[in-house]
């Protein structure tokens, strides 16, 4: 069997560590041993490679910038509230809206697997139209199912927000509803 005595030895894998955005990984490699850093936005796999590029999962790196993993788990709600405004749309001027909302960071990659999910939940129905001047184009259309869906997931969204701007003091200053979370007092003989 492989890696007994008298057969040829397997090597382990790498020890992988990580700090938040970066991968180093220690150990063997091709050719030796070796110690590598790197970034991924998804995390690392394995050999603490990266999997997916640069940056860290859904950090903002500019002033202004908003979470990518945010974004995501936004994107479908964000989706049904366009397309609840419009009869129709396709997917570049769903992109256009986003980024004029503020939503810059969507890609292509990203927007038309959530517009799949939508249309496999009922949520969107496609039609193929003429493009303007060019190949033609699939058209994006809200469902009553995804109407429906669109009010109870604003309800929700409502909700999860109200809750973290209170825990984290970022409720609006002007909203007497909501009060900002105390600072925890220590207790005598308790760390401060």
């Amino acid at each position: 069997m492989a890696g007994e005595e008298g057969g040829p030895k397997i090597p382990k894998p790498p020890k992988a560590t990580a700090t938040p955005g970066t991968s180093t990984t220690t150990g063997p490699s091709t050719g030796g041993t070796g110690t590598g850093t790197g970034t991924g936005t998804a995390g690392s796999d394995a050999t603490g490679t990266s999997t997916t590029g640069t940056g860290t999962a859904g950090t903002s790196t500019a002033p202004g910038t908003v979470h990518t993993a945010w974004t995501r788990a936004a994107l479908p709600l964000c989706l049904l509230a366009i397309l609840d405004t419009e009869k129709q749309s396709y997917g570049y001027a769903l992109l256009n809206r986003l980024t004029t909302a503020g939503l810059g960071g969507v890609k292509a990659a990203t927007l038309y697997p959530a517009l799949t999910r939508l249309e496999e939940d009922g949520s969107v129905e496609i039609e193929w139209g003429a493009g303007e001047g060019g190949p033609g184009r699939k058209y994006y259309r809200i469902t009553d199912a995804g109407r429906a869906r669109l009010h109870h997931d604003r309800t929700a969204w409502a909700a999860f927000t109200h809750s973290v701007a209170a825990l984290t003091g970022t409720d609006a200053p002007n909203d007497p509803g909501t009060a900002r979370p105390t600072p925890h007092a220590a207790e005598p003989g308790e760390p401060t």
